[in-house]
């Protein structure tokens, strides 16, 4: 990930987080509980109160209400004891990638066509600007326009935001070609006439690996205050995380092996190619835990898109895929807020599904019995009575703060 984004969102969204305290104050609080319910022909919407039971911490809850919601409005409601819902929907866009696609191009022009509508909120952060769509702009301009404008905008931020990691993908692969030609212990580097012996190629390669992985940082404590801000908010937040396919540029195993196998006289060599070994197997050093209790805590709906990238294929070289610690770890965001993981060419049909999945959910209330404010994180699980199977989606908990 860019440092600038990371940084940006520190600025943007900083939150003083105060230490939860050692009180176990006993208070009467409600919870409210999204619930989407699925089977085969798409969304179930005739279920009522006693279709529905809530366990939190595996103890069966008293359900207080229920509300059918539908795009904005209350379609239908059981509400032996009555609540206000706060229905108004605010969108964030999150785009993580080095690299613009003409294939975003119709997902803003269907946003601002089709989703968004007056009252909404709108924020999109790139890898290094976050803008928020003011209201005034969203009644006085044409969505055509404010589609366009908005596009330019993210299209020349994540060109510029990338540019560092793509200067180093490109750094990768001339490194590579040049241990690859190597038949002595020097080599004319094709961009200078400086002579650098293999052990300097090795650890500029080396070093530059270390460097590919620091810009796909993730900031664990960045992302929990910014889910702490959207709870802040009230409402239904609805977050898209659009990420691109990553590959990273590595020299073929044959090639280490040959220089394990020749170089057996010079330690340096051997050292740094075993740590060219180990290189290759890391992995995000984040743990996401937190992260996914922070996101269902807030009740925020976390969607993933993930847009696939062509390989680019060169001699010599192997691109291996470094999505699936990214791709992994927001997908169980995404399963612990309810939210929809699409992977496909195309990610306006990830944002139709995710839009749809949001549009039509059942909203639960229950009083949790002997709730204290002691900071702990409470599972909970909804179970629907049924005559056909379905999926049902919902947040994991919540943090009794």
């Amino acid at each position: 990930m860019n440092k600038k984004w990371t940084s940006g969102l520190l600025f943007v969204f900083f939150l003083s987080i105060l230490s939860p305290g050692q009180s176990q104050e006993v208070s009467v609080i409600s919870i409210s509980v999204p619930v989407r319910v699925f089977d085969n022909n798409g969304f179930v919407s005739d279920l009522s109160l006693d279709d529905f039971t809530v366990y939190e911490d595996g103890m069966i809850q008293k359900i207080d209400a229920l509300y059918l919601v539908k795009g904005n409005d209350v379609a239908r409601k059981q509400a032996p004891q009555n609540y206000t819902p706060d229905l108004k929907r605010h969108f964030h866009f999150i785009f993580y990638m080095t690299d613009f696609s003409p294939r975003l191009d119709p997902v803003f022009e269907h946003f601002f066509k089709n989703v968004i509508l007056p009252g909404d909120s709108l924020s999109v952060m790139t890898p290094v600007e976050i803008y928020n769509l003011s209201q005034r702009a969203l009644e006085n301009k044409k969505p055509e326009k404010i589609a366009e404008e908005l596009r330019s905008l993210v299209r020349k931020d994540i060109q510029m935001g990338g540019s560092e990691y793509r200067s180093i993908l490109s750094e990768l692969k001339r490194l590579i070609q040049a241990i690859n030609s190597t038949n002595s212990t020097e080599v004319d580097m094709s961009s200078s006439s400086t002579m650098f012996t293999l052990d300097n190629l090795l650890e500029r390669y080396r070093d530059t690996m270390i460097r590919m992985e620091q810009t796909r940082f993730i900031d664990q404590a960045k992302f929990i205050d910014f889910a702490r801000r959207l709870k802040k908010m009230g409402g239904r937040q609805i977050v898209f995380f659009i990420y691109q396919r990553e590959f990273r540029p590595e020299m073929n195993s044959s090639i280490l092996n040959r220089l394990v196998s020749e170089y057996q006289d010079k330690p340096n060599i051997l050292a740094i190619t075993q740590e060219l070994f180990q290189l290759y197997s890391t992995t995000l050093n984040v743990k996401f835990e937190p992260i996914v209790l922070a996101f269902s805590d807030a009740s925020i709906l976390f969607n993933l898109i993930f847009m696939h990238k062509d390989l680019q294929t060169e001699p010599g070289i192997y691109m291996r895929e470094k999505s699936e610690d990214i791709f992994d770890a927001f997908s169980k965001v995404a399963q612990a807020t309810g939210g929809v993981v699409d992977t496909s060419q195309f990610p306006l049909e990830g944002i139709k599904k995710s839009v749809s999945n949001s549009d039509s959910y059942y909203l639960l209330y229950y009083t949790p019995e002997f709730y204290r404010k002691d900071g702990k994180f409470h599972k909970i699980h909804v179970k629907v009575k049924y005559e056909r199977e379905c999926r049902v989606l919902h947040r994991v908990g919540y943090f009794s703060n």
